[in-house]
């Protein structure tokens, strides 16, 4: 629309019309826990009312407005707050929109029901510890025990699987699987145990052999006595 105003100086002409608003991204990516801002750019004359929705609610509970609507502020994002955000303009002579969709992007989640908390493996036996993540991004994995990367010829790990044939006790223990993309990592403990019936095997050889050691001091006490 426009008005002429007309005097003896000057023609002046003002132009009216329905609001501008300056496109958004068609996607943002937030990570857990950080700031999230969307700003909405309108032009417009009149001055357009701004408002902004979230799935086509007006009623946003988790985000705060700054400069007359125009600036969303999402302080620590959730999951929950991933969701297509739209922002209204309007005056007298029509309404602008633009929307773009929240992704927000959190660290790898493992998969209890494929991943087993414990193993229970008989020494100088190939043992398999696994787990399993799931993610939006690419995952990467690395495996530690007493905070190192497990080593040696017996040890090997590719990507979510450690196989290891343990020979001596200090081979079990506690490996922590930690699955990580771009936002962050989640660790998984897996206890590897000695077998029990290997365990009983050795205490009984162990106790055999005590046990011959012994009848071979008494047979050598014996003959010391004969002899004397």
């Amino acid at each position: 629309m426009q008005e002429a105003y007309i005097s003896s100086n000057f023609l002046e002409i003002n132009i009216k019309d329905k609001p501008v608003a300056r496109q958004l991204p068609e996607t943002i990516i937030f990570g857990v826990g950080k700031l999230a801002i969307l700003t909405c750019e309108v032009s417009g004359d009149p001055e357009p009312s701004v408002i902004f929705a979230k799935d086509g609610d007006t009623n946003i509970p988790r985000a705060q407005f700054r400069n007359n609507g125009r600036i969303l502020v999402i302080q620590d994002v959730i999951p929950g707050d991933r969701g297509v955000y739209e922002c209204r303009a309007w005056n007298m002579f029509g309404e602008s929109r633009t929307a773009t969709t929240m992704v927000v992007a959190v660290p790898p989640s493992i998969e209890e029901d494929a991943s087993t908390p414990s193993v229970i493996c008989k020494k100088h036996t190939l043992c398999l510890l696994s787990c399993h993540a799931t993610s939006d991004y690419p995952v990467s994995y690395v495996w530690t025990k007493n905070g190192e990367i497990p080593e040696g010829d017996d040890v090997k790990i590719i990507n979510s699987t450690l196989t290891i044939r343990p020979r001596e006790a200090r081979d079990y223990g506690v490996y922590v699987c930690n699955a990580m993309n771009s936002f962050g990592s989640t660790s998984y403990n897996i206890t590897l145990s000695e077998c029990p019936e290997s365990s009983a095997a050795v205490n009984m050889i162990e106790g055999e052999n005590n046990q011959q050691h012994i009848l071979r001091a008494v047979v050598i006490a014996l003959s010391s006595v004969v002899l004397l």
